[in-house]
Order: structure tokens, then C-alpha cells, then sequence
């Protein structure tokens, strides 16, 4: 058995969320909306926009029905949506800015911000920020009554590259156990978990480490190296004509044949498509060789180095990708938790 801790998938970990979170999307559809709202007395709209050319319009007062609760053309979507984009890019400048008295105003701004509207742009504008904005969002997604805030906040805890943001985030679902969102953002870790993606599959169980579901051990263990169908073409050479060398006249059939296939913890079967020949001759003049494709096909099992690092940080142990000695180890665990059998003392 090896230490804890000691292995590259931490790096490799935290570079492929970082990717995720920059390059990647977080299968969370964006919405649109109007911008959040600032002191300044705003106009109503006052309907359809039937031009792309048209001004964009207006966002609604403070009080008043929610822009979900009309028919919005698309250019009118899109024109808000690029208008709540907008006002995230500008808080964002100035949340960086740094003073103190605007800094206040634009986070009680952001975390007072409700309308449904407004998730998907202040995903993706405040998402990419620095690691005390992303926790300012989320806060905003967890203090939100709908249950898609909180799927997007699952979305973030798998997709979160930072630590510390990671805690945060976790802190802020534990003190809402209640929370009626708080089934749905479950769920998306759990199919995160059982994605047939590697890449998901492994940040699902890198979020189930952060959540502390040590109940999930023996469901990682299954995803640590899982046994996949591999197929692969090679093209081999099969025929030489011209010259003295040695020919096979042509290719007539292909043979099927097993040939082992070893992964880490696994030794599994699969099948080698070989061509076959139906004679040798002999060439002259230059030399040429004939190719042809090499099936080869079976199971072979994939590590999944994000799934051991959410093992070791749930078990402090470390068995690399060694299924069997896991689930001995879950098997000991669950023997010494059981404790010593009771006796009956005798009458």
C-alpha cells in the first residue's frame, strides 16, 4: 500500500478544471433577462421589438411584473441578454476597481439579484472572474428560490478549480439541507458521477470528495478504473511484389483471433482481425509493399486518476487503481465499524 496523497492527479485535477471552466460548456443552457436594476428612474418597455435596428429596451422598474411574464421576440432576447451581460462585465470592473464604498453597493446588487433572467449571463460573465467574485455568485445561486440556480450551482462545484471556492460552496448547501432546489443539485452530481465520460464521470467524484459522501466509496471504487470496449485500426504490411523479394500473391480472407488485453487490475479478451493470404510468389522489378487494415478490437480498463484522488481525500488510502484491494480495505472498514459481536451471558 502507498501513502496518501502521493500521486500527479492533483495537478492534472485542477488544470482540467480550470479548462472547464474557461473553454468548456457547463451544460447549463444560458438564459436571458433584463439588467439589474440601478437608481436611476428607468422607462417601461413598451413592446415587441420588430427590428434588430431598433433601440434595445429599457429595463423594468424595481416592483414591477418580471420580463419572464411576457412575450419577448427573439432580438428583444437577445438584446437583454447582451444587457445583463453588459451590467455583470461592469460590476465585475468594478469589484476589481477595489473601492470600498462602490465595491459594497455592487455585491449587495449582485447577491440581491432574483430574476431568472439574469442567471445565465451572470454565469457566464462572473463564472470566469477571480475566485472572490465566483464565490460572490455563488452565493447569489444559493440564496435564489428556483431549483435551476441550483442546478448551475452543482454545475459550478463540478467545474470549480479552486479549493477554497469549493469549501465555500459546500458550506453554503449544508446550511441549506431544505432547500427546495437542493434535490436537483443531488441529482446532477449523482448523473455526474455515472456519466460514461471519464472526464464527467471524474469530476463527479471529485465532487462527491468535497461533499464528504463517504457512502459513495464502493460506487467510486466500481468507476475507478472501469472496463471499456476498445476498437483500433492499424495497417500493417501484408504483400511485397517487384524485385526478388518475397510476395503474397493477394489477400483473400481475414482470420478472427483472441489476443489478451491487460489493463491495471484487469485481464480481459478480445479479438485481432488478421488478413490472410492465398500464396507466395515471387516479383521482379522494384520492390512495392501492399497494406492492409488490422482490426483489432476488446475491453480494456481505463484508469481514471480524478476517481482515485476523490478515494484517497474520502479514505486518507491509497491502493492506486487496484480495485480488488479497495474493496477489501471497504470490506475491513465495515467489519470494524460492525465492532465486536455481542454475547449472550449464560443464565
Amino acid at each position: 500500500m502507498s501513502k496518501p496523497g502521493a500521486s500527479g492527479s492533483a495537478h492534472f485535477v485542477r488544470m482540467l478544471r480550470w479548462g472547464l471552466m474557461f473553454g468548456m460548456a457547463t451544460h447549463v443552457s444560458p438564459l436571458i433577462g433584463a439588467p439589474f436594476q440601478d437608481d436611476a428612474k428607468q422607462d417601461r418597455p413598451t413592446g415587441r421589438v420588430a427590428s434588430d435596428k431598433e433601440p434595445a429596451p429599457k429595463p423594468l422598474e424595481p416592483g414591477e411584473p418580471a420580463t419572464a411574464d411576457r412575450t419577448l421576440s427573439k432580438s428583444e432576447k437577445q438584446k437583454l441578454h447582451d444587457a445583463w451581460t453588459k451590467r455583470f462585465q461592469g460590476a465585475a470592473k468594478v469589484l476589481h476597481a477595489g473601492k470600498a464604498d462602490k465595491v459594497n453597493e455592487v455585491e449587495t446588487m449582485i447577491l440581491g439579484e432574483k430574476d431568472p433572467n439574469s442567471l445565465g449571463p451572470m454565469l457566464q460573465v462572473l463564472g470566469r472572474e477571480t475566485a472572490p467574485i465566483r464565490l460572490l455568485l455563488d452565493r447569489n445561486l444559493a440564496a435564489r428560490d428556483d431549483e435551476l440556480a441550483w442546478v448551475a450551482l452543482a454545475e459550478r462545484l463540478l467545474v470549480e478549480p479552486e479549493a477554497d471556492v469549493r469549501r465555500g460552496l459546500v458550506r453554503l448547501i449544508d446550511a441549506k439541507p431544505d432547500h427546495p432546489g437542493a434535490k436537483r443539485f443531488f441529482e446532477h452530481i449523482r448523473n455526474a458521477l455515472k456519466s460514461t465520460n471519464p472526464v464527467r464521470s471524474g469530476l463527479g467524484a471529485l465532487a462527491v470528495a468535497d461533499l464528504g459522501w463517504k457512502d459513495r466509496v464502493p460506487e467510486l471504487i466500481d468507476r475507478l478504473a472501469p472496463v471499456r470496449f476498445v476498437r483500433s485500426v492499424d495497417w500493417v504490411p501484408t504483400a511485397v511484389s517487384g524485385g526478388s523479394g518475397l510476395a503474397m500473391g493477394s489477400v483473400d480472407s481475414y482470420v478472427i483471433v483472441p489476443v489478451p488485453v491487460v489493463g491495471p487490475g484487469v485481464v480481459a479478451y478480445g479479438q485481432q482481425i488478421i488478413p490472410v493470404g492465398n500464396g507466395l510468389a515471387l516479383g521482379g522489378g522494384g520492390p512495392s509493399v501492399s497494406m492492409q487494415p488490422v482490426v483489432r478490437a476488446g475491453r480494456m480498463s481505463q484508469p481514471n486518476p480524478a476517481v482515485r484522488a476523490a478515494l484517497v481525500s474520502l479514505t486518507g488510502e491509497d491502493f492506486g487503481y487496484d480495485s480488488a484491494q479497495w474493496k477489501a480495505w471497504v470490506a475491513n472498514s465495515a467489519r470494524a465499524d460492525a465492532g465486536p459481536p455481542k454475547r449472550v451471558p449464560f443464565p
